[in-house]
């Protein structure tokens, strides 16, 4: 919080206090003032030492001392034993001062007068010190608040980049050796191919720097990516995709879900025949669930990673993009691995 605020919330407590102060004088003033000499006596005091010294001593003891020494390390016992003292404390002191200043009159007649006058005193210093508890409280709280915001998006921001780089380098120089190859075969597929790597290229430079994107510009993208990666397989049921329901009008956050189906490529099984990446999207209302699973090598070749950096980052991201309002399943059964997430988009 900035101390401009800062200075102000305290301004107004305080201007709120004096205010509250004058009403309850003003209260007492009639009907007390002539028949009860400790009131009297209360009344006559100056207001700068009786009501606000006091008061003043034990707000900032607690908001500048006992706070971050005792609360915030959660010393609970010290701090009330603190707070008491404090406000006795500060109440003893305003007494002394009200009577030096021989602005006490009677209440400063007797021992008793006096103690009665503390007794005044210590619970009004004591509920000051609670506000200023409270008070140091709620500015740190909201202060930790912007500090967590701040490293959640710096986060964000982190792990887009690093799934930006993870997916430029090895997809960028497979396809454009298969464009390659494929412009002496047929120059017009390759250059239909390279004009798609183009525009997944532009996706990911530009559209992708997004907040959120149409959902049907990263459907459009993840097809893009598929029919690039089919040039590589000479098998064309090797990858399989659909889409159900109607994407329009619905929003997501870029690349959510790139990294599963990058990853399915990677540790998929290299078939000649049948399907080896099944990639299923459906759109219910704002509801989108999607599925990739694809086919590995199982026990008889290297182990396919259930978890791994990748998994835990796009875990970390979706919990910060849609908290509560996704969930991920992760499974490897029978030589398949398949990722379902669903998201929930209204």
């Amino acid at each position: 919080m900035k101390r401009g605020v800062v200075a102000l919330l305290h301004a107004g407590y305080w201007a709120a206090y004096l205010l509250l102060l004058a009403v309850v004088l003003a209260a007492l003033r009639l009907p007390l003032a002539d028949s009860r000499p400790f009131v009297t006596s209360l009344l006559a005091a100056r207001l700068g030492v009786l009501a606000v010294a006091p008061s003043l001593v034990a707000f900032y003891l607690a908001y500048l001392i006992l706070f971050p020494r005792l609360l915030a390390r959660r010393r609970i016992g010290a701090l009330l034993a603190a707070w008491a003292a404090a406000s006795t404390g500060a109440a003893a002191l305003g007494t002394l001062g009200t009577c030096l200043a021989g602005a006490g009159g009677a209440a400063c007649a007797t021992s008793g007068e006096v103690a009665g006058l503390m007794a005044l005193l210590a619970p009004v210093a004591a509920l000051h010190a609670g506000m200023a508890l409270v008070m140091r409280g709620f500015v740190g709280w909201y202060g930790d608040l912007r500090v967590k915001e701040e490293l959640a998006r710096r986060t964000r921001e982190v792990e887009t980049a690093l799934l930006r780089a993870r997916l430029d380098p090895h997809f960028l120089f497979n396809t454009l050796n298969n464009i390659d190859v494929l412009i002496t075969r047929d120059a017009a597929a390759a250059s239909a191919y390279l004009n798609k790597l183009c525009d997944i290229m532009r996706f990911v430079l530009y559209e992708a720097r997004a907040e959120t994107i149409p959902l049907t510009a990263e459907l459009a993208y993840i097809e893009k990516y598929l029919d690039l990666e089919r040039i590589r397989s000479a098998n064309p049921r090797h990858v399989h995709y659909a889409v159900e329901g109607d994407p329009a009008g619905l929003r997501i956050t870029p690349m959510i879900f790139i990294p599963f189906i990058e990853n399915a490529f990677k540790h998929a099984v290299a078939a000649r025949t049948g399907n080896t990446i099944d990639v299923a999207v459906r759109v219910d209302g704002g509801r989108v669930r999607f599925c990739c699973a694809n086919r590995h090598r199982g026990a008889h070749g290297p182990a396919l990673p259930s978890g791994g950096v990748g998994n835990a980052v796009m875990a970390r991201r979706l919990a910060l993009l849609y908290p509560d309002r996704h969930a991920l399943d992760v499974s490897d059964r029978d030589d398949t691995y398949t990722v379902r997430l669903t998201v929930d988009l209204a």
